[in-house]
């Protein structure tokens, strides 16, 4: 059944999950939801599958007329969002009732919020997800007039609450962020003072940034002599030190080969959070070992699968 009419689109707001998976190999990203904790809460909150479909909704400004009754909670950015003119709180569980207005305002805190419906989603799949990859044509961002299609709402008890010590406040994360690198075998290919200046500099975002990859500008470039090399695999999080000494980090939309030295991964849990951050926001990286991380994405992960 339509659950939504899209009454204000914003900017390239599109429908997302967890991913697809399986197609790196012929060259299909896996996309999905470039805040993954933000849509794990989200269907958490609801009684959801953890894959069920949201929408994506860079920057704010985008709104929905109600066409059924449902239940909705929204996660992600501080987009200041409101119901009939009301402003609701972001991790709440929301009663909505056909005619009512749905509406997204400019964000404040993090670029990205999120849409999870009772259910999910019903749109669209291309090779098993419904998740929009424009830069590889597969689906569209949503346009106005458009409506979407839901579920009937199932019958849980929504009573869940967001603990508030889980609730990222972006506000505090706008001036400077940490993430953790996951070191790989061509990050060898640093001198120890390039390695130095890896970690004892701060980068900025630039605008240039999207869901294919976050470009970050160095303040004192690294430089290697051998700056490409043949193609290979990439995933969500590899970071590619560019010629220019700059740095991107792949996203959700990321190629699926690279040819510039890959000198590791961003911790998954850390590019979720890479994903909200402004430009111009500096970038701090850090080191951490494999069996860490791994210790500390089986508990996030154990959490909403038990």
């Amino acid at each position: 059944m339509l659950g939504f009419k899209v009454i204000q689109a914003g900017f390239q707001a599109s429908i997302q999950d967890k991913g697809r998976f399986g197609y790196q190999a012929f060259g299909l990203a896996n996309s999905g939801a470039m805040d993954k904790t933000s849509l794990h809460w989200a269907n958490w909150l609801l009684h959801n599958l953890n894959h069920a479909s949201v929408i994506e909704i860079p920057f704010g400004q985008f709104s929905l007329l109600a066409l059924s009754d449902t239940w909705v909670c929204t996660t992600g950015a501080n987009c200041h969002f409101t119901l009939n003119g009301k402003k609701y709180s972001r991790y709440t569980i929301i009663r909505i009732k056909q005619g009512d207005l749905l509406k997204w305002h400019h964000c404040t805190e993090g670029t990205r919020a999120y849409l999870a419906v009772s259910n999910g989603f019903k749109e669209q799949e291309y090779f098993g997800s419904q998740s929009v990859n424009l830069r590889e044509k597969l689906g569209n961002s949503l346009k106005k007039e458009q409506g979407l299609k839901i579920d009937s709402p199932s019958k849980a008890n929504f009573n869940r609450t967001m603990p508030r010590k889980f609730i990222t406040e972006f506000s505090s994360q706008q001036s400077r962020v940490r993430l953790n690198l996951i070191e790989g075998n061509q990050f060898q290919q640093l001198n120890q003072q390039q390695k130095e200046s890896l970690y004892n500099q701060s980068f900025s975002v630039s605008n240039q940034s999207d869901r294919t990859a976050t470009q970050l500008i160095a303040e004192q470039p690294i430089k290697l002599a051998k700056n490409q090399m043949i193609s290979e695999p990439m995933q969500a999080g590899s970071l590619q030190l560019l010629p220019d000494g700059n740095i991107i980090i792949m996203q959700a939309d990321h190629p699926t080969i690279g040819g510039y030295p890959k000198l590791g991964s961003i911790f998954s849990l850390d590019l979720d959070l890479l994903s909200q951050v402004q430009t111009r926001t500096k970038i701090r990286l850090q080191p951490i070992n494999l069996a860490d991380a791994q210790n500390k994405l089986t508990k996030f992960n154990h959490f909403f699968n038990p």
